[in-house]
């Protein structure tokens, strides 16, 4: 009884340290931690807020209702070009999207903080071999590594998720590798159709018509792009000054 009440206070304590008092106030970092937990809310709770099917056409009698705008279909965001609901797919599309950002960003970290680690920790030869690997990696662009392992890997969400960890490790490794150095000197392919994805929703507008014509069809899934990524890097520069020691109180 005494170590769950000790655990308990631990956990009450924490928002009472000053690492947390700094990133309260920091209202960017604030609105980001918002956006992101009404995301992942959405998503969640997708089956429940979604109004119809995200993957099957809207009718009306034998009329499937393409390129209708909200008021007309009688939906929140219009339909598709196959008459498939935007909203529902916007809510299931945040499932897909958010997942592949935070695996694909898990799988970099991890192969970074190893491979730095090693990298750091041991030197020499190890150090040398896996910094030359680091140099190939950087010397291609991202986007070019993608689409090689795309052609060679079956498209899939989850060799997405690989591909983008793959590719983006690097900068991790280094950071680990510079941080273990100077504490030893001290002491050192892209979604596929039908799923619903804010990637795959964008590229359903890759023509004037609907560019001009259907902006319920894209904009939507662009303002949610917009805002997770703004919002992760509001909530990165919120923790970077709640944890750096150097801040005052």
């Amino acid at each position: 009884m005494e170590k769950k009440r000790m655990k308990y206070r631990q956990r009450q304590n924490f928002f009472k340290t000053d690492a947390w008092k700094r990133f309260r106030k920091n209202k960017l970092a604030l609105v980001g931690t918002a956006v992101i937990l009404l995301l992942i809310l959405a998503a969640v709770f997708a089956p429940v807020i979604a109004q119809n099917d995200p993957y099957v056409s809207l009718q009306d009698g034998n009329t499937v209702l393409k390129n209708m705008s909200p008021s007309k279909s009688h939906t929140i965001l219009g339909t598709d070009s196959i008459g498939r609901d935007g909203f529902s797919r916007l809510v299931y599309a945040a499932r897909v999207s958010m997942s592949v950002g935070l695996v694909a960003v898990g799988i970099s970290t991890v192969i970074g903080i190893v491979l730095g680690a090693i990298a750091g920790y041991f030197g020499g030869v190890a150090d040398t071999i896996i910094m030359r690997c680091v140099d190939v990696v950087n010397c291609f662009p991202v986007l070019f590594l993608i689409i090689i392992v795309a052609t060679i890997l079956k498209p899939s969400i989850y060799n997405v998720m690989i591909i983008i960890g793959l590719c983006n490790w690097t900068g991790t490794a280094r950071l680990v590798r510079g941080e273990i150095l100077r504490v030893r000197e001290m002491v050192g392919c892209g979604v596929q159709l039908p799923t619903a994805s804010w990637g795959n929703m964008l590229m359903d507008a890759n023509n004037l018509a609907t560019l001009t014509k259907r902006p319920w069809q894209w904009i939507p899934a662009g303002a949610c792009i917009f805002l997770a990524v703004l919002s992760i890097n509001f909530i990165g520069d919120g923790l970077r000054d709640a944890f750096d020691v150097k801040q005052k109180k």
